[in-house]
């Protein structure tokens, strides 16, 4: 098929497609039978089912057999809307991430304190990729929260950001100014989003023990301090005496700075970090590590390495 997606132009909704497959019952079929005896009964472009087909030919959903007729590869023969929502997140993710990645705004990306959600302004997609944001909405991996705001809902979509971001650490010597500082503003994001989990952690950790009193963000008032977070370790304690270091922990690798380090060496058995990851479906997980200061020397759990160099000119 030499015509390429349209991810402009709108696609069959989910639904279509589910109801598609049971029309064919796993036969060959072309795009002029389907129109006759199908889609003609539907209130639907031809123009849309074209690009339908050529999206889900380019999956490898459905497979060519003798011009000019398809069938719908076993392969990914769905038995729910759900499982079909699954399988095209999953074709889409592995061969078309690029057009994926060019069409969600990640320099515009905020996170929603309120619905714990990454989101951007539909008037940010480019226009060339209003239908392929349309069709992840469809397969509920986006979801329009109103007229003007998207919500990335699915986990799929929130671990493509986490390794865009990642991959693109390593590319600091390779990138404009601007794109530098892009990339800083989404680690910023993701930081955000994992105080905020972090914070939600500590409060639950605090009720369950009784312990009536509230944790203090002091990242956003001072960021020079060496942790995130003040909180309180027993319920008799009267003055902060937990402080909570907030690491995104994707993969097996997260940095602490000198200043972390030191405090972390100063406080002792006070001081924590939390190291947040995510699992698939965007559900963080917080695992303490506490005294990371003493933790960090057992040798057969961490390994240290610099990853920079203050270098002294003597006089």
């Amino acid at each position: 098929m030499k015509i390429p997606v349209d991810w402009s132009r709108n696609f069959l909704e989910s639904k279509g497609i589910y109801d598609l497959i049971r029309f064919t019952k796993g036969n060959r079929f072309n795009e002029k039978d389907v129109q006759a005896n199908w889609l003609d009964k539907l209130i639907v472009e031809k123009s849309v089912l074209h690009n339908t087909i050529t999206l889900l030919y380019t999956l490898d959903v459905i497979i060519e057999e003798k011009a000019p007729y398809y069938i719908f590869n076993k392969k990914y023969h769905p038995r729910s809307l759900r499982s079909l929502h699954e399988c095209l997140l999953d074709r889409l993710i592995d061969r078309h991430s690029h057009h994926i990645l060019q069409a969600i705004p990640f320099d515009c990306i905020t996170f929603d304190t309120a619905i714990r959600l990454f989101t951007f302004y539909r008037n940010d997609v480019p226009l060339k990729y209003s239908g392929l944001i349309n069709f992840l909405s469809d397969i509920n991996s986006l979801r329009y929260i109103n007229n003007y705001r998207v919500a990335i809902e699915g986990g799929e979509l929130q671990k493509i950001v986490m390794e865009a971001v990642d991959s693109a650490k390593q590319q600091f010597s390779k990138i404009t100014p601007e794109a530098l500082r892009r990339l800083l503003d989404k680690q910023n994001l993701i930081g955000e989003a994992s105080e905020i989990h972090a914070l939600t952690y500590e409060n639950n950790r605090l009720t369950n023990l009784g312990i009536n009193k509230q944790p203090l963000r002091i990242s956003e008032m001072d960021v020079s301090q060496g942790f995130d977070i003040m909180s309180f370790e027993f319920t008799h304690s009267m003055d902060f005496d937990r402080f909570i270091e907030v690491k995104t922990f994707s993969g097996n690798t997260f940095y602490m700075s000198k200043n972390e380090l030191r405090k972390a060496q100063e406080l002792g058995e006070q001081y924590y970090i939390y190291l947040v990851s995510y699992s698939e479906c965007g559900e963080p997980n917080i695992e303490e590590v506490k005294n990371p200061a003493r933790q960090l020397k057992d040798i057969n759990r961490w390994g240290i390495e610099p990853s920079s160099y203050a270098i002294v000119k003597f006089p």
